[in-house]
């Protein structure tokens, strides 16, 4: 069985648009910022996740079994006080999909006002 070690993490910014980064499950040690305000790291089989909220402006943490990477099509982390998507981890295909529907859907909402 071949894995394939290559996946894409997309961070919402600032001004509500997700910016995607492809990185290797064996970049991740050594990967201390992948994007401002945002850190992953590969410790004991975990994937830990941390960063700074671009909504509320408060650090998040979150913990995944690494191979949960392989397993799951998509992992997604949010803000945890008011519930909103801030992080998608996995396929590039499957996140460029959500991603492009979230910043069309916030280009709207900029729009408006």
């Amino acid at each position: 069985m071949i894995l394939n070690t290559l996946f894409s993490v997309a961070f919402k910014n600032e001004i509500g648009k997700y910016e995607i980064k492809d990185i290797t499950i064996f970049e991740i040690k050594d990967m201390n910022f992948l994007f401002d305000f945002f850190n992953i790291q590969l410790v004991d089989g975990s994937l830990m996740v941390n960063f700074k909220c671009p909504i509320c402006e408060k650090w998040h943490g979150f913990t995944y079994q690494a191979v949960d990477l392989f397993k799951q099509e998509l992992i997604i982390s949010g803000c945890k006080t008011l519930g909103v998507p801030v992080v998608f981890i996995g396929a590039r295909e499957k996140i460029e999909n959500i991603t492009k529907r979230y910043n069309q859907i916030n280009g709207s909402m900029y729009a408006a006002f």
